[in-house]
């Protein structure tokens, strides 16, 4: 390219030296032609004043008199006015110096000599020797002719030879202009042809490597034809390359305006810059990324088709949304930590800083030593360290401590990532918080002995406690080898994996149900037993379900009497009576049980308590703070469980005891209840007492509801600054209702159905202290009468305890 300007500019110049080369000597050759033309023409005046001058010299006064008076034409008479208009025409023609001084002297002796010339005959004259002054004048002035005349010829010849020379220049300068011209032409021609051949094999090549290239190319020009289509590009132009070229772009793609490319085809074409655009093409449903390059006669599209490449990168981008989502997830759900091979903290959430109770700027930086709470053994410590150092993941459940002091546990799952050597160079640690299910089990064990012993107290039965997961934590009771099962078959395994899977399926919906919160019981019959099963939810003191627990009682002969009974006529009444004094007898073995593990289970109360004392007392100060708080905390829940066993005894003797109904005046023993539940410091209770209607009731058990009622008013209204308790009764046709209305702390009536369940306590016992068994005790002293209990509350407003009595009572 660069050869080939310099050419054009040679020749630019070469062409511009000649055409001014032309230009000069074409003025050259004009300016003595010119000077030929004045030249001859001053010569045609010389020559003709000469002649002029010897004609008037010739001539004879007397002829030219005679011819005068004769009329007749005198061919040589030539007067003064021609010749001096001769001298004027030659003096205002001539240019050259040399002239012009012959000119202007010569016509300067012509206007002294004129009258003479005219009037004397100079052959005569010269002959007689007369005029000889007018005749030297004339002989000068015949001389300047002569001097003129030479002059000319001589600057003729010598235009002549100039103009000759230029001509022979200028031809000189043609011919080697033609040859330059020629050899150019020739040069040109030459490299015009050997540049096209270059060209075509370029484009060959071209063709070839466009062709062989995986990107479809295509060009147009101007007009958006088609004017090259490589082999790749014939996929998405089926009609062919000949079919295609020459086209239109959108006669091939009719929709190709309505798409993104067309407007930077656009945009290319004009700003003749290369254009970049990745889009999706509908008619081929197709992605395509597109380099669009400009040039002086159209543009050259490089193409792809990034389809898979498209969707690798939204499969990408949607796997890396999932990931953020589980991330988000994982941080909302877990506690997460990662550290770096050594252990140092790199990173905490939320959820760790709040359970470890140290910030994130505390953590990080730091390695778990800050929560080591030094319950685990070395050994542990490093085995768990050997398992993920070696790049294995390692569970587990781990006992740490907060910032405070206080001691968590948490379930833990450490996941190595390695390098490309395999090596771990990154910890995640992922935990949850199992503190609760720890207490719960620590609970557990510590009740498990209890359990126990209740169970093994009970012929013919089996106790069994599974958790969450169905999984058996203990089992214990006779009956479990008679139905076919053994202790070291079900313990630590689930259900589904144990129990046949018919057993099972029965079994389900009630453990269900007890899952849900619910008491449940079943009747079943096994390998020739038969049993009744109660499924039983155990609730921590969040009152959140941690286990469940299963009691089966051998009730086969019970069922065999039932069966007999069916079976039999009315006519076997004393076998009947027979099954019933069995049947009476197991009731009164069930609640003599009862009684018996009330009654067994103080003793070891008492010595808890009084081991508990002494402990206080001898050895209180050995204990430290935490020691003196433990030995406390044994003997508050030894205390409690001797509370519990209590009303437990009073539920039962309520059970059993015979209703003796009298008629019962309520409005002399409500007031003195109350004087009896309210000592002085609570006598700012403001008190309504409504008129009550007595009833038939058992005077004592009825004398246990309205203690059980006002006592719980008093008990959730103290907490307030003015509380206030209104006791009174409705009369209806079948029913008479009395209440107890308090404007205490109230509770959740979406569990008021718990509340009449023995055990069961909707406050926590650092709240307000009781067992669970007051309201289940009003509960079924009403209901032995004919009667219902039920309760109305908004939180935090109060609660009002009705119960009813049959009209005709």
């Amino acid at each position: 390219m660069r050869k080939n300007i310099f050419w054009y500019a040679l020749s630019i110049l070469l062409l511009a030296g000649v055409l001014y080369f032309f230009n000069r000597s074409h003025k050259s050759i004009s300016e003595h032609s010119r000077l030929m033309g004045v030249s001859y023409e001053v010569h045609s005046h010389f020559q003709k004043l000469y002649n002029q001058l010897y004609k008037a010299a010739i001539l004879h006064p007397a002829l030219i008199a005679a011819q005068k008076s004769a009329g007749t034409k005198q061919p040589f008479y030539i007067d003064s006015a021609t010749i001096i208009n001769q001298a004027t025409l030659l003096q205002q023609t001539v240019e050259d110096s040399v002239n012009k001084k012959i000119a202007t002297r010569l016509y300067a002796l012509l206007g002294q000599e004129i009258g003479w010339l005219l009037n004397a005959n100079l052959p005569d004259s010269m002959q007689a020797g007369q005029n000889q002054s007018h005749i030297d004048v004339f002989r000068r002035m015949d001389s300047l002719i002569t001097a003129g005349i030479e002059r000319t010829k001589f600057l003729i010849a010598y235009r002549t030879d100039r103009l000759n020379e230029v001509i022979n220049h200028v031809r000189t300068l043609m011919i080697g202009f033609i040859v330059v011209i020629v050899a150019s032409l020739l040069y040109t021609s030459l490299n015009f042809f050997n540049q096209r051949y270059k060209r075509r094999r370029g484009e060959k090549e071209m063709a070839t490597v466009l062709n062989r290239m995986s990107d479809s190319v295509i060009s147009l020009n101007k007009e958006w034809r088609y004017i090259f289509l490589n082999d790749a590009a014939l996929t998405t132009h089926p009609q062919g390359r000949q079919a295609t070229l020459g086209r239109l772009m959108w006669e091939v793609h009719p929709e190709i305006k309505e798409s993104a490319f067309w407007e930077s085809y656009q945009k290319a074409m004009t700003t003749q810059t290369v254009v970049e655009v990745e889009s999706l093409f509908g008619p081929l449903n197709t992605w395509f990324s597109a380099r669009i390059y400009p040039s002086y006669n159209g543009i050259t599209i490089f193409y792809k088709d990034i389809t898979q490449a498209k969707q690798a990168e939204q499969q990408l981008a949607k796997t890396i949304r999932e990931l953020t989502d589980y991330k988000v997830a994982l941080d909302e759900s877990s506690i997460v930590a990662i550290t770096d091979q050594k252990g140092t903290i790199l990173h905490a959430n939320d959820n760790f800083c709040r359970i470890s109770g140290f910030n994130r700027e505390e953590l990080i930086g730091q390695d778990h030593r800050i929560i080591n709470s030094g319950y685990h053994p070395k050994s542990f410590i490093r085995d768990l360290w050997m398992t993920i150092a070696n790049g294995y993941i390692w569970r587990g459940e781990l006992k740490n401590r907060t910032k405070n002091g206080n001691i968590y546990w948490v379930d833990t799952t450490i996941v190595p990532f390695r390098n490309d050597d395999g090596k771990p160079y990154r910890y995640v640690a992922i935990r949850s918080d199992i503190t609760a299910r720890k207490l719960a089990e620590e609970k557990l064990v510590q009740s498990e002995n209890i359990y126990k012993m209740i169970a093994s107290s009970i012929p013919g039965s089996v106790i069994c406690i599974l958790d969450t997961k169905l999984t058996y934590l203990l089992i214990e009771g006779k009956l479990l080898e008679q139905i076919g099962y053994s202790r070291q078959q079900l313990l630590g395994k689930q259900a589904a994996s144990v129990l046949p899977a018919d057993v099972y399926a029965e079994s389900e919906p009630f453990f269900k149900q007890a899952l849900a919160g619910n008491t449940v019981k079943r009747e079943s019959h096994r390998t020739g037993y038969d049993f009744i099963t109660r499924y039983i939810p155990l609730k921590d003191d969040k009152d959140e379900i941690f286990s469940i627990m299963t009691v089966s009682i051998d009730v086969s002969e019970l069922k065999n009497a039932q069966r007999n009974i069916i079976e039999l006529n009315r006519g076997l009444e004393e076998k009947i009576k027979t099954r019933t004094e069995q049947l009476r007898k197991s009731n009164e073995e069930l609640e003599a049980f009862s009684y018996s593990v009330s009654h067994d289970l103080r003793a070891p109360l008492r010595g808890i308590i009084g081991f508990s004392a002494i402990l206080q007392e001898e050895y209180g100060k050995q204990l430290d703070e935490e020691g003196k708080r433990i030995t406390q905390v044994i003997i508050d829940n030894t205390q409690k469980m001797g509370r519990l066993i209590d009303d437990l005894l009073e539920f039962s003797r309520t059970g059993k005891k015979t209703i003796q109904k009298a008629n019962t005046d309520f409005n002399l023993l409500v007031p003195g209840i109350i004087e009896e539940l309210s000592p002085p410091e609570q006598r700012k209770i403001k008190w309504e007492i409504k008129p009550l209607l007595t009833a038939e009731v058992d005077a004592s058990l009825f004398r246990q509801v309205w203690v059980n009622l006002l006592s719980n008013a008093i008990k959730y209204s103290r907490t307030k600054t003015d509380p206030a308790i209104t006791v009174g009764c409705l009369a209806e046709d079948t029913q008479k209702v009395y209440y107890v209305r308090d404007n205490g702390v109230g509770f959740d009536e979406a569990y008021k159905h718990k509340l009449f369940g023995v055990f069961q306590r909707l406050h926590d016992d650092h709240e307000f202290e009781g067992t669970g068994v007051g309201l289940a005790l009003v509960d079924r002293i009403v209901t032995r009468h004919g009667g219902k209990v039920w309760a109305e509350s908004k939180e935090g407003e109060g609660a009002c305890f009705y119960f009813s009595l049959p009209a005709e009572l």
